[in-house]
């Protein structure tokens, strides 16, 4: 079927949907950090969609899927491996999860039907229009007042009616004040409230005695490795915290099943609401859940706990309807610094420093200052906001030296001052404390891989499950001079107007031939920095760039008719 716009002709996608808008939502949630699914799954996704848009839904069948996407040989039997069937489940809960956190944002969704491979794409019914079937109001009809002859009014009020006005005037407006003024002070979310980490229960259940103990190790290993993200609060089993924490967490473990999966879930506990819910498989071999080489346990603490987490989407959520100081500025200041506009980073930055005069203990909200500042600020070491940021990321370290936000502030600020070892080892401190987060291990992995530790960096990026850098994966391929890789990579790209994405951009198409492409990633570098080509080198110098990649980048440059000093 040719992707034209039109209506795609298939029972599995409502008529109002079109091919190329089934196109753009899938493109959209792939490209969508929130739609947290891995790799092989999102390739899963790709491989269904595309052939249900080309018309052969009819072949979408389990040993399809094994050959074509899993890269299962050709003698796969279904009925003996279960990867599709499993595989499925968790597309399908990823599907789920997503919409029901984003829906909002997307006027159709993907859904994968139990007992089946071929995709949804479905109108969601928010947006779909339809008539609205309540009466509309009827307005009142207008109030006629009559006015008094224009020859019995008097033009100005005798004395003592003027003074009963003014009288009158400043006692209604001193109840008036005194009203709004209670009506102020009894608003629970006002911007000016504190908010801090929200507290979360653990629970766990086994399917029979059996699983008990392993159970009660799952318990333990996933408070061991939720508490390293040190952005909630986890309660002791039986105690009041548990009794009023704001998330509940339910785990399940069978290990009866021919597969041992983990069935969890996490809960608002206070609209009952489950956010969150899926089945992890487990390999009869797989290590135990007390063992640190155990990444099912990780991954799942990330997905929780992450800065990109359910439980930290849902608090943003709820932030942006009712502001608060503290950890909700916290929050808000993640968000903006992914969004990286001004007006969002001037908002939270302000925002961070009432928290700090309310609270000049607050680790957390110096580290998150110093980021703020440092996406607000240039790349010239010695500007002010950047020798600033350092101090403060310092300072927050100093206050909770285990802190591993504060970690990390250092190791940016570091960087960007021009500290590159001061750096990794500030990196290497974070990843110690926190080997689960994602975004630690894809920072750190980009700073060794610019500064010339090739092999560590990559690894480390390789490492943090479930997402990638794709600029320094770029990076790697052009230094392997795999440029049709590189280009892959860069496609994969949103953001437009980062000076490194954009050199590796221009040096790839110079590298391939393609100049006349080459000149528009050259204007869109111009937009940003209009002379860019007379400090190439003081640029790679500031991001500490290994000699050997800087001279290599300025080949491609000059292939691409730049002439970069």
């Amino acid at each position: 079927m040719e992707a034209d716009g039109s209506d795609l002709d298939t029972s599995t996608v409502e008529p109002t949907v079109t091919c190329e808008e089934a196109r753009a939502e899938l493109a959209r949630l792939l490209s969508d950090p929130q739609f947290h699914c891995a790799d092989r799954n999102k390739r899963f996704l790709q491989f269904i969609s595309e052939e249900l848009f080309e018309g052969r839904q009819d072949s979408i069948k389990a040993y399809t899927v094994a050959v074509d996407v899993f890269g299962r040989p050709a003698s796969f039997d279904p009925g003996i491996d279960p990867i599709v069937r499993i595989e499925a489940t968790r597309l399908r809960a990823s599907l789920s999860r997503y919409y029901e956190l984003n829906g909002h944002r997307h006027d159709i969704h993907i859904d994968l039907p139990r007992g089946r491979y071929v995709p949804d794409f479905v109108k969601d019914r928010r947006s779909a229009g339809g008539a609205n079937t309540e009466p509309e109001a009827v307005p009142d009809p207008p109030v006629s007042v009559q006015q008094p002859d224009p020859a019995f009014r008097q033009p100005y009020p005798n004395g003592r009616a003027r003074w009963s006005a003014i009288v009158l005037g400043v006692v209604g407006g001193l109840l008036l004040g005194a009203t709004q003024l209670i009506s102020f002070l009894h608003v629970p979310n006002r911007p000016e409230a504190v908010s801090d980490q929200p507290t979360v229960a653990i629970s766990t259940m086994a399917t029979d005695r059996a699983n008990g103990s392993e159970a009660g190790q799952l318990r333990d290993a996933v408070t061991a490795a939720l508490s390293r993200f040190q952005t909630l609060r986890i309660s002791t089993e039986n105690s009041s915290a548990e009794e009023n924490a704001r998330y509940g967490i339910v785990l399940k473990y069978d290990s009866s099943n021919t597969l041992p999966y983990l069935w969890w879930q996490v809960v608002d506990k206070i609209s009952n609401e489950a956010l969150a819910t899926d089945i992890e498989y487990v390999s009869k071999d797989s290590p135990s859940w007390t063992d640190p080489s155990n990444r099912l346990i990780g991954n799942l603490a990330n997905r929780i706990a992450g800065d990109t987490g359910i439980i930290h989407t849902a608090l943003v959520n709820a932030e942006l309807a009712k502001p608060s100081l503290g950890n909700g500025c916290v929050l808000r200041a993640h968000m903006a610094l992914k969004a990286a506009d001004r007006p969002s980073l001037d908002a939270v930055r302000s925002c961070l420093v009432k928290t700090i005069e309310l609270r000049p203990n607050d680790a957390d909200a110096y580290a998150m200052l110093a980021m703020v500042l440092l996406a607000s600020s240039g790349w010239d070491k010695d500007n002010d906001p950047t020798a600033r940021a350092l101090d403060l990321a310092d300072k927050a370290a100093a206050l909770e030296p285990d802190s591993v936000l504060g970690a990390f502030a250092q190791m940016m600020a570091r960087y960007r001052n021009g500290q590159p070892d001061a750096a990794i080892a500030s990196g290497r401190r974070a990843m110690d404390r926190n080997p689960f987060d994602a975004a630690i291990a894809l920072k750190l992995g980009g700073i060794l891989f610019l500064t010339g530790r090739w092999d560590e960096g990559i690894s480390l990026l390789s490492g943090a499950d479930g997402t990638q850098d794709d600029t320094i994966l770029a990076f790697d391929a052009y230094r392997r001079g795999a440029y049709d890789e590189a280009q892959r990579y860069l496609q994969q790209v949103r953001a437009s107007g980062c000076y490194l994405t954009e050199v590796v951009w221009i040096a790839t198409l110079g590298k391939v031939g393609r100049t006349e492409e080459a000149a528009q990633h050259i204007a869109a570098l111009r937009r940003v920095q209009p002379r860019f080509e007379e400090s190439v080198s003081d640029a790679m110098t500031s991001r500490s760039v290994a000699p050997s990649l800087a001279e290599s980048l300025k080949s491609g440059l000059e292939a691409a008719g730049l002439h970069p000093r």
